[in-house]
């Protein structure tokens, strides 16, 4: 990321369909009954109280140019 730019972080509790939905019981997805799944609350703090840490991988000019041309012959798209 150049100087200046910013980066969005979002968080979810689910991505149904994608995924199955956490019961928030502790079972299984698989294994709970529909009526047995609870309400689950995210809650993300932030401040001096609450320190974070949000880690990205570092890659190297070489290797995002390498993975941007990989990404064209995949899907045939500019990234």
């Amino acid at each position: 990321m150049r100087a200046g730019h910013c980066l969005r972080l979002s968080i979810q509790a689910a991505s149904f369909p994608a995924f199955p939905v956490n019961p928030g019981t502790g079972a299984r997805p698989q294994d709970a009954a529909v009526t047995d799944r609870l309400v689950t609350t995210l809650v993300l703090r932030s401040g001096d109280g609450y320190p974070s840490t949000l880690r990205l991988p570092v890659m190297r000019q070489a290797d995002a140019k390498d993975s941007q041309s990989h990404t064209v012959e995949e899907n045939g798209h500019e990234p």
